[in-house]
């Protein structure tokens, strides 16, 4: 059977990631309801990951002691998205995983395209800048070519508080379920897969990726958009597609500047009332003048 480490089961490398998982969690838009429900705990702004108590694990596989499907748990890592919201005794569950699935980039002139996961191609013509340039460390840039699309693929696998699949009632006997926010996106029809925004697909060990997937057999098919169609769905998996077409400009160098492109996830009837209610309204959950 394979191994599920604590923190303190592999020293300081456990704690510097979970650290370093809150820090981006706290920085970014889905981090509001944490630091939310922090200041209303404790009447202070939550900065920083050295504020909480952390814990957290990471599960390693050991290859034909267990069901060949977790095989490769530890190479692409088996996650575990919770969150506690204040009133629920124990931490809600959001998703089994959550990965990035692809960054296909066809460039527009036609002669250039690439699946960086899956491909040879990733971090390509990188050039280190002059210490000069650069003082106390090493930053990498990428040399601009043609403008490209950069369609870039999430996979989600829910399991709403329990196992993907599973419907789950909160307090009010409400069905759990999550809502996706598309962000901003440009569409590339030049491939199959890319032509939505959304797949769902049921799952499939080893279609990790949206396309290319160097574990599947002679004969799968090779992209998600010829997986899905007459699917019995007892274990969804769900693709985001989410493109953004670079025009390169003089300013992008050098280096270059970060562009962001993704979704969000909101909950819809996760909780019986807003979490953040305070406690003398919190007796009104469904009584607008108050419970008869």
């Amino acid at each position: 059977m394979g191994q599920y480490l604590l923190p303190e089961d592999h020293g300081e490398t456990g704690g510097a990631e979970n650290a370093e998982a809150v820090r981006l969690l706290i920085a970014a838009p889905l981090g509001a309801g944490l630091k939310a429900d922090y200041k209303d705990a404790t009447g202070r702004e939550l900065t920083s990951p050295d504020q909480l108590l952390l814990s957290g694990g990471v599960y390693l596989a050991a290859p034909g002691t267990q069901p060949a499907a977790l095989d490769r748990c530890g190479v692409h890592r088996c996650d575990r998205v919770t969150y506690r919201p204040r009133g629920e005794p124990k931490p809600i569950r959001v998703l089994s995983s959550a990965r990035l699935a692809q960054i296909h980039v066809p460039y527009d002139d036609g002669k250039n395209e690439y699946s960086d996961l899956t491909g040879q191609d990733f971090g390509q013509e990188l050039t280190d800048l002059s210490p000069v340039e650069c003082p106390g460390g090493t930053i990498r840039s990428v040399k601009l070519l043609d403008p490209a699309d950069h369609n870039v693929f999430w996979r989600l696998d829910f399991g709403l508080d329990g196992p993907s699949g599973t419907r789950v009632e909160q307090k009010d006997g409400h069905t759990r379920s999550y809502e996706i926010v598309p962000g901003p996106s440009t569409k590339y029809l030049g491939r199959g897969f890319t032509e939505h925004d959304v797949y769902v697909t049921e799952y499939n060990p080893c279609e990790l990726f949206a396309s290319d997937n160097p574990t599947c057999g002679r004969g799968h098919p090779g992209a998600v958009d010829r997986w899905v169609g007459g699917q019995t769905l007892t274990h969804p998996v769900i693709w985001m597609n989410v493109g953004f077409h670079h025009i390169a400009r003089d300013e992008d160098q050098q280096p270059m500047p970060v562009h962001r492109q993704g979704f969000a996830i909101a909950p819809r009837d996760v909780t019986a009332m807003n979490p953040l209610t305070p406690r003398d309204l919190a007796r009104e959950n469904g009584h607008w003048n108050g419970p008869s």
